[in-house]
């Protein structure tokens, strides 16, 4: 078990420095000496994990300044995701809506007009006008999302079983895959035909699914007693919410998702007994990046493969959390209701591999059926 570090301090993370310096270096150099795909992407990238460790740094010291001392792990944890979900809502909306990309050039642009003027003022210039940010909607920056799970491991509190050299290398393969699976361009994802599966993609699913879960740790207990126990049960609903784009004349989609299940009241099977524990809940959230393959790009049947972080926990138990790497298979069929709408029927088999300080090895197994509206 790690070191429990002090609030705000994940601000100081390798990761979170060279981010931020990869920022100012992309805005006022590289964009405009080398503008090309990397050049238009790095800044997104960098943007996605440091905005929600910058909030999470904010809550901490707020914390810790109301409270006079630290927030829990499950507190600082739960508000860690809170951070990723409002990153994921100030980032996606103005790549997507045109409101959105209004709203957000000129907040962003009457955030920075202070600092301008005092930089004007330092410098005896005139004060500085008041001047939107120039942006550019790009579906296709929506692959940086992938950063959220960066970010998470970057702040999460509790033990670590991942060395920060591991963490860096997998963080430069994020940033070296996204970059090839890009497209080159907003026009390879934005432009779409009427009734063909190209260009932006977003669909939210609503479904149920179930949860076999096998664990050398107590689920009882909240995986805190190294006793053998497995659990099962439904979630009704779930769901989960994908954005992404196509490569254009592939009918291939790639993007990113999340998704949360709840299991309310799971079976217990242990020491040879079986019971409902009741008013407890197993929930889990789950995000990562997704593949969907449309044979034909103007009919409905597709398949999918998903892979990326899964978070388990019990909460009511004040138990530990779970984590580790899901991988899921899925396959859909989908009609047109508009030019751009489709609605259908996708069935999904997802497993896991989690592991915890007494549940290390702990194997869940998630099959379900939903239903999806996309826009594509």
């Amino acid at each position: 078990m790690s070191r429990e570090r002090g609030p705000g301090r994940a601000l100081l993370h390798p990761l979170a420095v060279l981010s931020l310096l990869l920022l100012i270096a992309n805005d006022h150099w590289l964009k405009h000496a080398h503008p090309g795909v990397l050049s238009g992407k790095l800044s997104g990238f960098a943007a996605v994990l440091l905005l929600p460790l910058f909030l999470h740094a904010l809550f901490e010291l707020s914390y810790r300044a109301s409270t006079r001392r630290l927030p829990s792990a499950r507190v600082a944890n739960r508000a860690l995701c809170a951070c990723l979900a409002v990153t994921c809502l100030v980032y996606a909306p103005p790549e997507l809506w045109p409101p959105a990309e209004t709203a957000y050039r000129y907040g962003l642009g009457a955030l920075q007009w202070p600092f301008r003027g005092l930089w004007s003022l330092v410098r005896g210039e005139p004060a500085a006008v008041f001047l939107p940010v120039r942006a550019t909607a790009d579906p296709s920056d929506l692959v940086a999302l992938i950063m959220l799970w960066v970010a998470w491991r970057v702040a999460k509190r509790g033990p670590r079983k991942t060395r920060p050299r591991a963490l860096i290398t997998t963080t430069a393969l994020l940033f070296a895959l996204a970059s090839l699976s890009a497209p080159r361009s907003a026009a390879a994802v934005g432009n779409s035909q009427p009734r063909s599966h190209d260009g932006f993609y977003a669909s939210l699913e609503i479904g149920a699914e179930g949860l076999f879960l096998q664990s050398p740790a107590s689920v009882s207990n909240g995986f805190r007693q190294s006793i053998p126990s497995s659990a099962t049960g439904i979630s009704l609903p779930s769901g989960s919410l994908e954005l992404g784009g196509t490569l254009r004349g592939t009918g291939l989609v790639l993007g990113g998702t999340i998704s949360r299940l709840q299991v309310q009241d799971p079976i217990v099977s242990t020491l040879g007994t079986r019971f409902e524990l009741r008013n407890a809940s197993l929930e889990s959230l789950r995000f990562g990046a997704f593949g969907r393959y449309y044979p034909d790009p103007q009919a409905g049947l597709s398949l999918g493969l998903g892979a990326g972080l899964m978070i388990l926990e019990m909460p009511s138990s004040a138990g530990q959390q779970l984590e580790g790497v899901y991988l899921g298979l899925e396959a859909g069929y989908s009609a047109w209701i508009s030019a751009e709408w489709s609605l259908g029927f996708n069935a999904r088999v997802t497993g896991a591999g989690l592991g915890g300080e007494l549940a290390g090895a702990t194997w869940v197994l998630m099959p379900g059926v939903f239903v999806a509206v996309a826009w594509h």
